[in-house]
């Protein structure tokens, strides 16, 4: 089980790096007219905070930094997804969002698996010695 955690928080990290990137970068003016389009406030900074999100959660699950932390986090900002684009859009924001919400949820629930420079808050370490 610990390795197939570490591949889900390894390729939900990504997915959310992939996601986050343009937000900040290139793909940010067509965000703000999706965000302006789902009723967010202030899509202009609304797009860079859950860009920043998105890229440093990503990021941590990556690299195994504060698995479960990160994991609440996105699984938040998806219900956020899901109840903005999922409504207005439909369509894969029905399906992307739900997935990696859950997929966040079970790493939040489970830990992020082997292979993690800092495990979470709640990691087991083994049994005790003394």
């Amino acid at each position: 089980m610990r390795i197939v955690l570490t591949v889900i928080r390894v390729l939900v990290g990504l997915q959310f790096l992939l996601a986050g990137t343009p937000k900040l970068l290139g793909g940010h003016s067509m965000m703000v007219e999706n965000f302006t389009r789902w009723g967010l406030p202030a899509p202009d900074l609304f797009v860079y905070v859950v860009g920043i999100v998105e890229v440093v959660c990503g990021l941590a699950l990556v690299l195994g930094v504060a698995t479960r932390w990160a994991a609440i986090v996105l699984a938040l900002n998806m219900v956020g997804a899901i109840l903005t684009a999922g409504l207005v859009d439909g369509g894969i924001h029905l399906i992307l969002p739900p997935t990696l919400g859950l997929l966040s949820a079970l790493i939040a629930a489970r830990g992020g698996g082997a292979w993690q420079l800092r495990p979470s808050l709640g990691a087991t370490r083994g049994p005790s010695t003394g």
